[in-house]
C-alpha cells in the first residue's frame, strides 16, 4: 500500500488546548480528523491516528504585553505499528483576536484573558512529505 507525497492529512485537536499554557518547543498531540485513503480506496491512516506537532513560538515569548499568539508545526503521523509518516505544509498560526483577524491566522476561542483555546473543530491540512510504502 502506497501513500503518495502531497496527500492531505486532515488534523484536529482532540481536546481544547489553552494557548496561554503552551511553551516554545513543547510537543502537543493532535489526531487525524477522518480516514486518509490511498488512490485505490484503502485506509492508509485511520481516523484519530496520533499526530505529533511542536510549538514553534508564541508572540508573547518575544513581546510579553501582547495577546498570546502561537505557531504550531505539524510534524508527523505515528501509526499503531510505530511507523512514522512525515508531514509538510503543516504550519498553523493562531491568534486570540476575534474581530478582523489578520490574514492567515486562525481565530482562537477566547473565554477570558487567560483562557484562549485552539478550536477542536478547525481542520488543519498538512500533507504527506514523501511517498510512503506502508506495507
Amino acid at each position: 500500500m502506497t501513500l503518495e507525497a502531497g496527500t492531505v492529512v486532515p488534523v484536529i485537536a482532540k481536546q481544547q488546548i489553552n494557548v496561554h499554557k503552551l511553551k516554545s518547543g513543547q510537543t502537543i498531540e493532535l489526531v487525524t480528523a477522518h480516514d486518509v485513503l490511498t488512490k485505490d480506496g484503502r485506509v492508509a491512516i485511520p481516523m484519530y491516528a496520533k499526530v505529533i506537532a511542536r510549538v514553534r513560538t508564541t508572540l508573547r515569548d518575544h513581546v510579553p504585553t501582547v495577546s498570546r499568539r502561537v505557531i504550531i508545526d505539524i510534524q508527523k503521523v505515528v501509526l499503531d505499528n510505530s511507523k512514522e509518516i512525515p508531514l509538510t505544509d503543516g504550519v498553523i498560526r493562531f491568534t486570540p483576536r476575534t474581530e478582523n483577524p489578520e490574514p492567515g491566522l486562525v481565530p482562537l476561542k477566547v473565554y477570558a484573558t487567560n483562557r484562549a483555546y485552539i478550536p477542536t473543530y478547525y481542520e488543519m491540512q498538512p500533507k504527506v512529505e514523501v511517498t510512503q510504502i506502508l506495507e
